[in-house]
């Protein structure tokens, strides 16, 4: 079903958005938070408040996946194909993500329409092109020696989502470390968890496999950390502030000495002085 923005609106003045865990075959017994917009603080819906068991299901899942090969060992080919599907099904979802977005981060609608999902949209189908044509190159050797390079998706990854821009940082983190074969367990903000939920429906309509690409909600505290001292999370790629950031680096040496990715934000302030006009100002965002 296609919902366009004023459809979304009207679900959300109704408290009837809704986010939760997509781990198949795990029934949870989390409870549910709130979701308000900082639009006007209003409740909008609900979000899953997943906790430690919620990820190590998730985890377990992402493990047998990878294990066994029903999306690791495909084809890039393959793989490039399922993406692309993915890709387009975003695109005709666009509006309704869009309005997502809107109302879970407070961004301008037109903002998340023109710039964010179209973003999106052309991150996702950049990796699956890149699928089948980034490979290794050696340099030429005599008879005597034979050089080869080959590259191995790490395994199970995590995906610590931003709020800032939440449909396209999951594209950042979930395109590239599907394209190469992982399976990855996606975490967004608690503040911005509705395009996630239904970005990772849409790639699994899209033909990825439901225990390849899983959904986690719920807090940095309960989940994400969950995720950081996971001893079967091979690698964990993190955007969000440098005090927690130093976190998953404190997570990752007290467990398995997973591979931690990091992006730590606050550097990019706007001030506002005393004199400015504040309905021009309005309009430039």
């Amino acid at each position: 079903m296609f919902l366009n923005k004023e459809a979304v609106f009207r679900l959300a003045q109704n408290a009837e958005l809704s986010a939760d865990h997509l781990i198949p075959s795990h029934i949870t017994k989390a409870p549910v938070m709130e979701i308000r917009t900082p639009i006007d603080n209003t409740l909008v819906g609900q979000l899953r408040a997943g906790n430690s068991s919620d990820v190590d299901a998730a985890v377990a899942q992402a493990r047998a996946s990878f294990n066994s090969g029903e999306w690791s060992n495909k084809t890039p080919a393959y793989r490039k194909q399922i993406m692309l599907m993915w890709a387009d099904l975003v695109h005709q979802h666009a509006e309704e993500i869009a309005a997502l977005d809107c109302i879970d981060a407070g961004k301008p609608i037109r903002d998340c329409m023109e710039f964010d999902i179209p973003a999106t949209i052309e991150t996702i189908n950049w990796y699956a092109e890149a699928t089948d044509k980034c490979f290794g190159r050696i340099a030429p050797t005599n008879g005597s020696a034979l050089g080869l390079i080959l590259k191995e998706p790490i395994g199970v990854v995590g995906a610590v989502l931003p709020w800032n821009y939440p449909a396209q940082m999951l594209a950042w983190k979930v395109a590239p470390a599907l394209a190469v074969g992982n399976s990855v367990i996606v975490k967004p903000a608690e503040l911005t968890s509705l395009s996630a939920y239904r970005l990772v429906q849409l790639a699994h309509e899209a033909g990825v496999p439901t225990s390849v690409l899983t959904l986690v909600t719920g807090t940095g505290v309960e989940v994400g950390e969950a995720l950081g001292r996971h001893q079967d999370v091979d690698m964990v790629s993190f955007t969000g502030s440098t005090e927690v950031g130093r976190l998953f680096l404190k997570y990752s040496a007290e467990s398995n000495l997973k591979e931690i990715v990091l992006e730590c934000g606050g550097k990019s302030a706007q001030l506002v002085f005393d004199d400015v006009n504040l309905d021009e100002l309005s309009t430039m965002f």
